[in-house]
């Protein structure tokens, strides 16, 4: 175990069992999603028996089950009520792809608690709908964006959005569903040729990106593997180049103060717009600091600690200081070329003499200079504008490949379906009494008519 390991295991923080992201992740997703959820809770049970609804739908967008909530919030069972009706009529041989607003949290809570058997859980597959990941944090987007791991295609898991923005009254949403199932289900040719030819259009548009940058897809894949890998870092480079811009803030301030102290402002009125505007940047930068260093928890300090001490980082988290300094530069940028400087300028820092060819890699010059020094250490996935344009592209040729066999699996059941559907009801209609003959004959055209939609598109 290496030593970064144990520091991290010592503070609480590793990969529990059944997982692939840390607890410090989970932990900083679930915080984040139990905040926006008591700040957008939709009913109180103070008032309402029901406080929403929640719904399993199917790839193609239909309505599987719905089931009341009764809990001010979203309550992890029942999801696992509707995921345990679900294997209840499959097959013990089916995969399940879920996605989840928050299924990392869902998947963690199964294995921790045990919530569902190894049976059900050995067969599912756990996401994270396209619009929620962007609210989760970087390790868990790399494992759970559905663009981002094998199995989902081009899957978003946004459907629930169209059979609610249907409904707006309780007492008719049955109807509306069934009308909305009926009226899915004779359009399916139709969305199995809309889904096809999109799929073929994005494939087509990334695969002519990707000979045009001109680097083997074997290169792509290390690099996308190397990128996975190093999410740690990535999450935490942003609140190292925090505090260094928080320190580049800070000085400006001090120096600002000093000039006052030993009479150097000629302009008091310039003097206090100076100061206004770095102590605002200063402001900002230090609670966009607290903000995210809150969002972490404690066990993230051990990676914080660690991290502060890595050469390249540093250089790294230099480099990305430079915008923050920019804005106070920009303050002052038109005094260098005049003898009176602006209103609101602040001088750039100032560069010692003393021990000026014994500079450290955190030394002030170094801020004018880009990463400097260990730049070729950098990984192509961050440095090579053409290798993070090719990881993107080669992951949506992936989705689409993806997505082209789950279509083309589609078609086969589609007409498979249909026969043995046809086959079925001629069979009864040879020997139904003349009662029941009406609704069979109902039905025949009924799919009379889903023939004539679907024919030509499946």
């Amino acid at each position: 175990m290496s030593h970064h390991n144990s520091l991290h295991q010592l503070q609480g923080d590793s990969v529990e069992d059944g997982m692939k992201v840390p607890v410090s992740a989970l932990d900083g997703c679930g915080e984040s999603f139990h905040a926006a959820d008591e700040r957008w809770k939709k009913a109180s049970t103070s008032f309402f028996a029901d406080t929403g609804l929640m719904a399993l739908l199917c790839h193609h967008d239909h309505v599987l089950w719905l089931i009341n909530m009764t809990s001010a919030g979203e309550k992890q069972h029942y999801a696992l009520v509707l995921l345990k009706y679900l294997f209840d009529h499959l097959s013990t041989t089916t995969t399940v792809g879920l996605l989840y607003g928050i299924g990392c949290q869902l998947e963690h809570s199964c294995h921790k608690w045990k919530l569902l058997d190894e049976g059900m859980l050995s067969r599912l597959k756990f996401g994270i709908s396209v619009f929620h990941a962007y609210g989760h944090q970087w390790p868990c987007q790399i494992v759970y964006h559905p663009h981002k791991c094998v199995g989902f295609g081009l899957s978003d898991g946004e459907g629930c959005a169209h059979p609610y923005s249907y409904h707006q009254r309780l007492f008719v949403l049955d109807n509306q569903i069934c009308h909305f199932d009926k009226k899915a289900f004779a359009a399916l040719g139709q969305w199995l040729n809309k889904k096809w030819t999109l799929c073929k259009s994005k494939k087509m548009l990334a695969l002519e990106s990707l000979h045009a940058i001109h680097i083997d897809m074997q290169t792509l894949q290390e690099e996308w593997a190397a990128q996975a890998k190093s999410n740690g870092a990535k999450l935490l480079a942003h609140i190292l180049s925090l505090e260094k811009s928080v320190q580049d803030y800070q000085r400006c301030v001090d120096q600002l103060e000093m000039d006052l102290v030993n009479d150097h402002v000629n302009d008091i009125m310039d003097f206090e717009l100076q100061c206004t505007a770095a102590k605002g940047l200063l402001s900002k930068a230090t609670q966009a600091l607290h903000q995210k260093k809150s969002a972490l928890g404690v066990s993230a300090q051990t990676d914080l600690y660690l991290l502060r001490n890595n050469k390249w980082l540093q250089t790294q988290t230099n480099a990305q200081a430079l915008k923050h300094k920019f804005e106070l530069e920009h303050i002052a940028g038109s005094s260098r070329h005049s003898a009176n400087a602006p209103s609101g300028a602040i001088p750039p820092l100032p560069i010692p003499n003393k021990g000026i060819f014994q500079l450290d890699v955190d030394s002030d010059i170094w801020q004018d200079g880009g990463p400097g020094e260990g730049s070729s250490e950098i990984p192509h996935w961050l440095a090579d504008a053409d290798v993070c344009k090719g990881i993107r592209l080669m992951l949506e040729v992936d989705c689409c490949n993806e997505e082209e066999r789950r279509l083309s699996r589609e078609q086969s059941a589609l007409q498979e379906w249909f026969a043995a559907e046809w086959q079925s009801l001629q069979g009864a209609l040879e020997n139904a009494a003349e009662y029941y003959k009406y609704h069979l004959q109902a039905h025949m055209h009924t799919l009379l008519g889903v023939y004539v939609d679907w024919e030509g598109m499946v």
